[in-house]
C-alpha cells in the first residue's frame, strides 16, 4: 500500500484533491481512490503521475524514501555468488548425452560419419571435466566463436589463457 499512502503524501503536500489529479492524468477520479486505499496496484501512468505530484516514479513506487524527484536510484544490488560442489556423471554416461545431443542437431553433424561422431562425444566426455575445473568465475556467453572479450575472459587464476598451456 506504498503507493496509495505516498500518493495521498504528495496530494496533501501540495493541497491538491484527487479529482485534480484524476483531471490532470485524465483518469476517473474512482481510479485515483482505488489506488490511494489498495482497491488498484499500479498504474500504466506512474510517470506522469510522478511529474504532476512533484516526485519520481520511484518514490511513488517505495523504491526510495526521497520525495525529490532529482534523487538518483540506489545501485542495484550485486547478486551473490557461492559455489557448491557437483558430481559429474560416469564419462560413458556424458558421452551418450553428448552423442544424444549431436543426434539432435543432424544439420550440425551430418558431415561426420557415425564413427567420427561417436569419438567427439567421447572426447567432448572426457574434456567436459577438465574445461569446468578450469572455469574462473561466472560463465559468459560470447557472441561468435571469434570473440576477442570473451576469449580474455576465461583466464586461470594465474592470469595465463586456458588455450595457452601445455598438458
Amino acid at each position: 500500500m506504498i503507493l496509495g499512502e505516498r500518493i495521498l503524501a504528495r496530494l496533501k503536500a501540495l493541497k491538491k484533491s484527487q479529482s485534480w489529479l484524476a483531471r490532470r492524468l485524465d483518469m476517473h477520479q474512482s481510479t485515483i481512490n482505488g489506488l490511494i486505499h489498495g482497491d488498484q496496484r499500479t498504474t500504466t501512468k506512474i510517470v506522469e503521475m510522478a511529474q504532476e505530484l512533484q516526485t519520481s516514479p520511484a518514490y511513488l513506487m517505495g523504491k526510495t524514501d526521497e520525495p525529490s524527484p532529482d534523487v538518483p536510484l540506489p545501485p542495484p544490488i550485486e547478486p551473490t555468488t557461492i559455489l557448491l560442489p557437483v558430481t559429474l556423471p560416469p564419462q560413458y554416461a556424458l558421452a551418450d548425452m553428448f552423442r544424444g545431443m549431436m543426434l539432435s542437431m543432424p544439420d550440425l553433424v551430418a558431415p561426420l560419419p557415425a564413427a567420427q561422431q561417436v569419438e567427439l562425444a567421447h572426447e567432448l566426455a572426457k574434456l567436459l571435466p577438465i574445461v569446468l575445473a578450469r572455469v574462473k568465475g561466472p560463465f559468459r556467453a560470447a557472441s561468435s566463436a571469434h570473440d576477442e572479450t570473451a576469449s580474455t575472459d576465461a583466464v586461470d587464476h594465474d592470469g595465463a589463457h586456458p588455450t595457452q598451456r601445455r598438458a
